[in-house]
């Protein structure tokens, strides 16, 4: 059975985490996924940036490719993302471990707030508006009770 945008998973290809850089964002029945495209880290007066690929491909791309596989299932995109988490800083946050989730959507802000216990919240800013209208309606068919 196919794995479908939009009823089994929602792929931001452009959002960015507050105070990262941008990446693409996932979320699938059980839980969210970002995927950044740089990490900048400051020390002192030395900026050092290191710029993730899967490959040769970018974030946005290898994890098209891994979606649009006839294969793929929640549990291997979960695998795959998350065997990325140290060498490539990718963010897994599983539902059971939200405190808050909202999808804000007015003439400023176009934004997923998402807030771990014990943590401040983080916003995921998505710039096209449609597309996070369209992850909105998705949301609320997922099981996500912040507590």
């Amino acid at each position: 059975m196919p794995f479908n945008q939009g009823s089994d998973y929602f792929f931001l290809p452009q959002a960015v985490l507050t105070g990262q850089t941008p990446g693409c964002f996932l979320a699938t029945q059980s839980h969210f996924y970002f995927s950044p495209n740089q990490d900048v880290v400051h020390s002192g007066r030395k900026i050092t940036t290191t710029t993730y690929s899967y490959g040769d491909k970018t974030p946005q791309v290898a994890i098209t490719e891994q979606l649009n596989d006839p294969n793929m299932t929640s549990d291997k995109i979960h695998a795959y993302l998350s065997a990325k988490v140290a060498s490539h800083k990718v963010r897994v946050i599983p539902f059971s471990e939200l405190k808050r989730f909202a999808v804000k959507i007015g003439w400023l802000s176009k934004d997923i707030i998402i807030q771990v216990k014990g943590d401040f919240p983080d916003t995921v800013h998505v710039k096209d508006k449609e597309l996070l209208t369209s992850f909105k309606q998705f949301s609320q068919s997922l099981n996500i009770n912040p507590s």
